[in-house]
């Protein structure tokens, strides 16, 4: 049984791993469409965008009560006076381990990306502005 709960989040944390690549891939995407100010790719890249958050969001709430059941396991081993650990081989608890990081790492760097994008649009918007309306002091009267 304790393989198996393993094993399920090991598969989870794999599916959302694969959610996070293709995240940053289309965060990618995003951005070079935004240095082309191509409104249509952005739409269409952005409702593709909002797609993969709602994946991540259900695989994120589907993770929560596996990781309840692995945390009863290595709590209830402790209870019982046995070390936490032994619940799982020394493989098992390094390769969670190892999909624990690289969720947190793929996570630091979509939310990265994300900063980036924003940015840019920001400037963007900002450019657009100043174009279509003029900067505030340009024809105010000396005073």
């Amino acid at each position: 049984m304790h393989a198996t709960v393993l094993e399920q989040m090991i598969a989870g944390l794999d599916r959302e791993l694969e959610i996070y690549r293709n995240l940053a891939r289309m965060l990618e995407e995003q951005y070079q469409v935004a240095a082309r100010l191509d409104t249509a790719a952005m739409m269409r890249i952005s409702e593709s965008i909002s797609q993969g958050l709602a994946r991540l969001e259900d695989q994120g709430q589907a993770r929560h009560p596996r990781l309840l059941e692995v945390a009863r396991l290595l709590c209830g081993r402790s209870a019982q006076g046995l070390p936490a650990g032994a619940a799982f081989s020394a493989g098992q608890q390094a390769e969670l381990e190892q999909r624990c990081c690289e969720l947190r790492d793929m996570a630091v760097h979509c939310r990265t990306l994300t900063v980036r994008n924003g940015n840019l649009l920001a400037a963007q918007y900002e450019t657009m502005s100043q174009v279509l309306y003029g900067e505030s002091h340009t024809y105010a009267p000396a005073g």
